[in-house]
């Protein structure tokens, strides 16, 4: 399946004590875009889009995880 906002592949999240795919329709991409996005698309620019529609700056909790 493919991201709708970078056009790269979902990745399925594999079950660690089994090793069978768990789930593998990616994240909800809304408000970004129509249909399903990976995992990198859903936490730099989806979360953060609806942080900022509910008049919250996402940038600190960002900046934390990146440091």
């Amino acid at each position: 399946m493919k991201c709708k906002i970078c056009n790269g592949e979902i990745e399925p999240l594999i079950d660690p004590k089994s090793g069978k795919v768990a789930w593998d329709q990616g994240h909800n991409a809304e408000p970004v875009a129509e249909g399903r996005c990976c995992d990198q698309c859903n936490s730099t620019i989806v979360l953060a889009t609806r942080l900022q529609r509910a008049g919250i700056n996402p940038l600190p909790w960002m900046a934390e995880g990146l440091a």
